[in-house]
């Protein structure tokens, strides 16, 4: 897990940094076809973007 994260707007390094994501923040994860290594996230305030999968924990 990390403190600080990140979203992007596509499953990889070049995608564009949409929004960072603290620690503590609860995020939902999107039905989208899976990536390898990455998954889409949603947030309360309706943002979407990738994230690493290794970043998070579901607790």
């Amino acid at each position: 897990m990390s403190p600080v994260v990140v979203v992007r707007s596509s499953p990889d390094q070049n995608g564009k940094d949409l929004f960072i994501v603290h620690e503590g923040i609860k995020v939902t994860f999107t039905e989208t076809p899976p990536v390898p290594g990455w998954r889409e996230i949603k947030i309360a305030d309706g943002n979407t973007g990738w994230v690493e999968a290794n970043t998070f924990e579901v607790i």
